[in-house]
């Protein structure tokens, strides 16, 4: 089975460790300075081995919380287990203040000149990561870094509006926002994507649930492990992305003729018809059911499981309406199926269940511990009617299987779903929820 057919459940594997650990490498950095308006401040750099040039990466300490070697560590990390140049630029000093405008522009256009010029840099591809105080984001919203920076990436920022500009400017590098669901507040959230949007930025935005401030430092009482890791792991290939690294192409597959049809009931006797893609491999697979969007399960579907098979995906289309609805086609028909189901969800969630089930008794070819849910527009959403004067959820979805309970799924992930105010009727949610 290829690597990427794990990649699911990668997540639903590590266990929690919240609370200060030990650092997972020595720091192994080569002291350097940089200097403007005759203050000279410190750095370091970390090299891969090899002859380069190398992409680099250069990290920008906390304001607040300089923690001792931490940022020579994140170099090292870089230098060793990713083949880049990690480089660290206190841009801050001995400034207790923050920095103004002025300063903190030339001081990191400072700091990325000399990067720049280190002849193991292919200054072509550089990168800048900023930990708790929003450095990064700073000097991009003022416009500056454009022909310096491919991407930056912010970890656990604060990322209150008191460190905008008065004058937003265009911004040119990639932005990656990394920030703890139990540290930065929606409101905020929202603030900052409306920022993002009116600076023309390309931009994206990441919650860790239960992340604190600090997450990924590891001597710091908030440290999370998995919030940790999935952020790293997303620095990683998104600033790949940005250094041209790498590169995407349409996951759309030549056809569905793999497929085949798995004719089944649910409980209520609704004749259903859900459609299976095997992957090319020997052995029991872990499994993908599909909920379909508010069409029925067809065409898409049915492309979508041969591109999770030939990722090494067991991948099951899941039937919501019935066998004789696979394909709804007028947009009155569509709204009539959507209503019904959003206003009995306990059918949907027998919908759902009865699929697992279903993929759960192909024995040979299914891990049947590890299955994950995906839900495309309807197959993802979950909302609840706000014109009723009952406190009634109208959940759809993956999200209504996971926040009704259900644990038969160890993740669900919602595509561009529809999503409104909604009451959590479970005591514990058992999957992972990717939104």
């Amino acid at each position: 089975m290829a690597v990427l057919g794990k990649a699911l459940f990668i997540i639903a594997s590590v266990s929690t460790v919240v609370g200060a650990v030990d650092p997972p490498v020595a720091a192994n950095v080569t002291n350097m300075t940089f200097s403007f308006n005759g203050t000279d401040l410190m750095g370091s750099y970390s090299l891969p081995i090899g002859d380069g040039p190398f992409p680099a990466v250069v990290i920008i300490p906390d304001h607040t919380l300089v923690t001792g070697d931490y940022e020579d560590i994140r170099a090292t990390m870089i230098a060793q287990s990713w083949g880049m140049v990690g480089i660290t630029a206190d841009i801050f000093g001995d400034d207790e203040s923050i920095l103004s405008t002025e300063t903190l522009a030339g001081r990191m256009d400072a700091a990325l000149g000399a990067v720049s010029a280190m002849e193991n840099v292919d200054s072509s591809m550089i990168a800048a990561f900023s930990y708790g105080t929003p450095t990064a984001l700073m000097y991009a919203l003022n416009g500056l870094g454009t022909d310096t920076l491919k991407a930056i990436v912010s970890f656990h920022a604060d990322l209150s509006t008191n460190f905008l500009p008065e004058e937003l400017q265009a911004v040119g590098p990639k932005l990656l926002v990394l920030s703890g669901g139990a540290d930065d507040t929606p409101a905020e959230i929202m603030g900052l994507e409306v920022t993002l949007d009116t600076a023309n930025a390309t931009w994206e935005i990441t919650r860790y649930s239960d992340a604190g401030p600090s997450f990924t430092v590891f001597e710091n009482d908030n440290y999370n492990q998995l919030a940790d890791m999935r952020s790293w792991q997303s620095s990683f290939e998104f600033i790949k992305e940005a250094f041209g690294i790498t590169t995407f192409e349409s996951a759309e597959p030549d056809g569905f003729d793999s497929v085949t049809a798995v004719d089944y009931n649910d409980t209520d006797g609704t004749a259903l018809r859900g459609w299976l893609a095997m992957p090319n491999s020997t052995g029991p697979s872990p499994a993908v059911v599909i909920l379909p969007d508010w069409d029925g399960v067809n065409e898409y579907e049915k492309e979508r499981a041969v591109a999770l098979a030939e990722l090494g995906y067991l991948a099951f289309a899941a039937d919501i309406y019935g066998a004789d609805k696979q394909f709804v086609e007028s947009t009155e028909d569509r709204v009539a199926e959507v209503g019904f189901y959003s206003t009995n969800p306990d059918i949907y969630f027998s919908r759902i269940q009865t699929a697992i089930e279903q993929v759960k008794m192909m024995n040979d070819g299914v891990l049947s511990e590890d299955i994950a849910l995906i839900g495309y527009c309807f197959g993802g959403s979950v909302r609840q009617n706000l014109l009723s004067i009952e406190e009634k959820n109208h959940d759809i979805g993956v999200v209504l299987y996971s926040i009704r309970g259900g644990a038969d799924a160890k993740v669900s992930v919602a595509f561009h779903g529809s999503f409104n105010v909604f009451n959590v009727t479970a005591a514990t949610v058992s999957p992972y929820l990717l939104v």
